[in-house]
């Protein structure tokens, strides 16, 4: 598994060259899987890539066998707020981890704040749903900083 942090700045190479960096990774509406990833293409300006048209993330570049469509980089950050279940704010949401062969999200990174973090490290969430207004409620939390 990999986080969708370390895949930032990673080059996206389709027909041997290289179209960009990738800028973001767009995860679906129910964080289940990935639904695709934006790139920085230089002065070309922005380009996305969906899960579908990538054939596999490596460890030094993402290959692609199609060169995506330019878009504008509209994102919903990453950054969510994180609810126990009886609605209490517990922190947030600060990353993913991604399965690199099927491309699903297998778990959340959550954050319990700057002190828990650096005393407890930060915790993956495996069971969690969505809110209609984006927050995340999570079921159990993992400890440490194992995925």
């Amino acid at each position: 598994m990999r986080s969708a942090k370390s895949l930032l700045g990673m080059p996206v190479i389709h027909a041997g060259r290289r179209l960009g960096l990738v800028a973001y990774v767009l995860p679906d509406e129910d964080f289940q899987k990935i639904h695709g990833l934006y790139l920085h293409c230089g002065l070309t300006g922005s380009r996305f890539i969906e899960c579908a048209q990538l054939d596999m993330i490596g460890e030094v570049a993402v290959l692609a066998h199609a060169a995506g469509r330019r878009s504008p980089l509209n994102q919903r950050p990453l950054f969510r707020r994180a609810l126990a279940p009886d609605g209490q704010r517990i922190g947030a949401i600060t990353d993913t981890l991604i399965d690199e062969n099927s491309l699903c999200i297998e778990a959340l990174e959550l954050s319990h704040g700057y002190l828990d973090d650096l005393s407890l490290g930060r915790t993956h969430v495996r069971q969690f749903s969505i809110c209609k207004n984006g927050d995340i409620i999570v079921g159990n939390a993992e400890g440490g900083n194992q995925p």
